[in-house]
């Protein structure tokens, strides 16, 4: 008989992700052949969202309601806590970054390494070049090949 919803266990969620990641690079029968390729820090700028700050209920003036949080678009710099994440590549380069939260999102790449001396890095691609943009989102997903 059955029991419910079974929630999986974390091991089996990471596999998971694991195993939908490496069908987005390699393709589900590893036909694909993505390729490493390196980029100087300054041809691509790094982003990160965030929720708003929002101002205390207790100092708003009597009767006035506070605003909904937005989503904040924050530029970052890159360093070495890029490496194994993966990144969104924004559809297009908006004339504004807080756009960012609302564009689509052309696809993925994987920082496979950061060199934060030389100011380099190398990205995983599933197709080639040019992106549509050099405007990439960060997240929270980390990648290990």
């Amino acid at each position: 008989k059955g029991g419910g919803v079974v929630v999986p266990d974390h091991s089996f969620q990471k596999q998971a992700e694991k195993e939908a990641i490496q069908d987005y690079f390699y393709g589900k029968e590893r036909e694909l052949c993505p390729r490493p390729i390196v980029f100087p820090f300054s041809k691509l700028q790094f982003f990160r969202t965030a929720a708003a700050p929002q101002v205390p209920k207790d100092a708003l003036p009597i009767g006035i309601t506070a605003v909904e949080s937005k989503t904040e678009v924050q530029a970052i710099e890159p360093d070495m806590n890029l490496e194994n994440k993966l990144l969104a590549v924004a559809g297009r380069n908006p004339s504004d970054d807080q756009e960012l939260v609302c564009i689509n999102v052309a696809g993925f790449v994987h920082v496979q390494r950061v060199d934060v001396q030389e100011e380099k890095l190398t990205i995983l691609a599933p197709n080639g070049l040019p992106m549509p943009s050099t405007k990439l989102l960060v997240g929270d997903i980390d990648f290990l090949e």
